[in-house]
């Protein structure tokens, strides 16, 4: 699925910039990795909800 590779791809992004940084800046690049990750079990959710019925 397309969004789950965009996703992917953007978590790694965020995790390479995160590794590079230090502090609050380092912080927010976590955070948006985090977030990213939390996106994709929301529509790896909604696709095992969508396949069920």
């Amino acid at each position: 699925m397309h969004a789950l590779d965009f996703l992917r791809c953007a978590s790694a992004t965020a995790y390479e910039l995160g590794d590079e940084l230090t502090g609050s800046q380092r912080d927010l690049a976590f955070a948006s990795m985090h977030m990213v990750e939390m996106a994709k079990v929301m529509i790896e959710r909604s696709v095992e909800c969508v396949e069920e019925v």
